[in-house]
């Protein structure tokens, strides 16, 4: 609730409470204090935290790839990129590394190399909703509204109901002023 009312320094310490009383080491919670940094535009706090923390568990993967794009998104997208292809395993968790260099270049409005990866975690993950749903931003942000359509489409026979298909493509038609 602090975080939505913009009340960043509160979340914060409430986060570091919940952290503190119930003892979480997966770093679930770092990564809500990490994304409370970046939505305050505290970005130097945020790789600070990010730092600390992975000092304290070198080995979190959640916390690797979210310093990663904190990399990135401080200008080193090349940078932050080899970061997330360290990650890399050869198994189902590359998918989550894939989005997340895909999240990397959109950001960037690097769009070509986004879908040079999203063409590759198309061909590994042809049965998984999340690349489709990363398809459809992506074709959605560069305006290719037709493309971004079939894609969202694609993920919906995956799951028919699910809300965050379901709101990116009704608030894309909204805002075009179509299917009403």
């Amino acid at each position: 609730l602090h975080q939505t009312l913009g009340n960043y320094d509160a979340a914060i310490r409430a986060f570091l409470d919940v952290k503190t009383l119930t003892g979480e080491k997966d770093g679930r919670i770092d990564g809500l204090i990490i994304e409370t940094y970046r939505n305050a535009k505290n970005l130097d706090k945020a790789v600070q935290y990010t730092e600390q923390m992975l000092a304290e568990s070198p080995d979190n993967r959640q916390l690797k790839m979210l310093h990663a794009d904190l990399i990135a998104e401080r200008g080193k997208v090349d940078e932050g990129i080899k970061a997330l292809q360290q990650l890399q395993k050869g198994n189902d968790d590359d998918l989550d590394v894939l989005s997340a260099m895909v999240g990397v270049y959109q950001r960037a409005k690097k769009y070509e190399q986004a879908q040079a990866i999203l063409s590759t975690a198309t061909q590994r993950f042809p049965d998984e909703q999340q690349v489709y749903f990363l398809q459809g931003s992506l074709s959605e942000k560069q305006k290719k509204y037709d493309e971004a359509e079939k894609a969202f489409r694609k993920a919906l026979e995956f799951d028919k109901d699910d809300p965050a298909v379901l709101n990116y493509l009704g608030y894309m038609f909204a805002v075009r002023g179509i299917n009403l």
